[in-house]
């Protein structure tokens, strides 16, 4: 399933930025400072935006937000079962997890959680945490092979 979802993962989420952007001005005034303060070559390079931690924080706020591929990550309960949350699953049981409920608890991103806030992403102990619980490009072993890539486009577009 994830490689059916590259074709149209990167533009949708090009917009959902643009979008972003457009509602939050204090926030596009903000990164366009920063952009303009790192003097880039053009087309700038990678390297060079690695010195825009608000861009990047915007890109990470709107997938999450907004995560492009909207399927549920499906598991098969091992073998004897799982007991999760009290709750006893059976092996073979499908569970999975959608990335959009995840990124709208507050238990993990605050009571702000429905709010475009891309500064939660700019203290490097916050940002090292809110990683985990980003699922915009799945986690673990079937983590979305494209990600670094698309995290490339996301920025330098």
């Amino acid at each position: 399933i994830s490689s059916l979802a590259a074709p149209d993962t990167a533009s949708v989420a090009l917009r959902s930025i643009l979008i972003n952007l457009v509602r939050n001005r204090d926030v596009y005034n903000a990164v366009m400072a920063e952009l303009t303060s790192l003097k880039l070559s053009n087309p700038a390079t990678w390297k060079e935006l690695e010195g825009a931690p608000l861009l990047h924080a915007i890109v990470k706020e709107t997938l999450r937000l907004h995560p492009p591929a909207g399927f549920n990550l499906p598991r098969a309960v091992p073998a004897g079962g799982r007991t999760v949350c009290g709750h006893y699953l059976p092996e073979g049981t499908t569970v999975g997890m959608s990335a959009w409920c995840v990124h709208a608890n507050e238990d993990f991103w605050g009571k702000d959680t429905l709010e475009f806030k891309p500064q939660r992403w700019l203290d490097p102990e916050s940002a090292f945490k809110l990683d985990r619980y980003g699922l915009s490009f799945g986690q673990g072993a079937r983590a979305c092979l494209g990600k670094n890539i698309a995290m490339v486009q996301l920025v330098k577009v």
